[in-house]
């Protein structure tokens, strides 16, 4: 009697499991759960790459590494509510994440580092994020204007 209770009380857990698995499948809180993991991997991934670029001989950083800790100012900027369009909040994007390197980083001498975080402050105010069919920044204000293909600007049109 006794092992029939405690499977009854096995089988309402179960079944009670089952009822959270499928509200948190139908609210979307997995899939959102699933959407802040991955982000949270693409930091720790981007700060990983500036601890180790901090740590090589390299004077420039790699497209590679620039890319990857691009990726990852952006997932923070995603993180912390902030809009990776305005540069000063990719730049407390990138702030996190020297927070993040600077734990991993392990022994580096202070210049090595200084100029580590001074180059994803670069990173984060030379980065150009496109909306749509609009790239932001970098278009010395001929964004605007139609070209033509001799590299001429079409009359008329654009401004």
């Amino acid at each position: 009697m006794r092992g029939d209770r405690e499977e009854k009380r096995a089988n309402e857990a179960e079944n009670r499991l089952s009822d959270i698995e499928r509200f948190i499948r139908l609210s979307g809180a997995s899939e959102a759960y699933e959407h802040w993991n991955y982000l949270h991997a693409v930091v720790k991934k981007a700060a990983q790459a500036l601890a180790d670029w901090a740590h090589s001989t390299a004077s420039i950083s790699s497209h590679d590494v620039e890319r990857i800790i691009g990726k990852g100012i952006i997932a923070q900027c995603h993180l912390n509510d902030l809009n990776p369009h305005v540069e000063s909040d990719r730049q407390k994007a990138a702030n996190c994440i020297v927070d993040t390197a600077d734990s991993i980083v392990g022994n580096i001498g202070r210049l090595q580092w200084d100029i580590a975080v001074t180059r994803i402050g670069q990173l984060a105010s030379e980065m150009r994020l496109s909306t749509g069919d609009q790239s932001i920044g970098g278009s010395n204000g001929n964004a605007d204007q139609l070209t033509n293909w001799d590299g001429t600007k079409k009359q008329g049109l654009g401004r």
